[in-house]
């Protein structure tokens, strides 16, 4: 899955990896549902950010490679596999090295992301 994020420099399209959705203020005259995409912003910074549906536009809404979902009571969602499975997410977000050159190997291996232009970040 592509999105599409345009920031008040430039817009760029980002590799999706995993997508939560749930209800905030629930009860409330301010329920909302919201859903957020977890996306690489490229070899520059190869952590993953997150961005609110409202703020990117969806330009391939093909979710390639395996997907698992996920949820508890407060979120659920789909996640690309090796993130959930060998429990990446939280520490990718977070910069972790070794968690983003783990991910990227999964992501490279499963032809997800060019091995060349993530060579620096290996």
């Amino acid at each position: 899955m592509k999105i599409k994020y345009t920031n008040r420099y430039r817009t760029v399209i980002l590799d999706v990896f995993s997508i939560y959705w749930g209800m905030r203020n629930e009860g409330t005259k301010e329920e909302e549902v919201f859903t957020y995409f977890y996306a690489i912003y490229g070899p520059q910074d190869a952590a993953l950010g997150v961005y609110d549906s409202k703020e990117v536009e969806v330009v391939d809404p093909r979710l390639e490679g395996e997907w698992v979902y996920t949820g508890n009571m407060r979120f659920n969602g789909v996640c690309y596999a090796p993130l959930a499975k060998e429990r990446l997410l939280d520490d990718v977000i977070d910069r972790d090295p070794e968690a983003i050159k783990k991910f990227l190997q999964f992501a490279i291996r499963d032809g997800l992301l060019d091995a060349e232009l993530y060579k620096d970040a290996l």
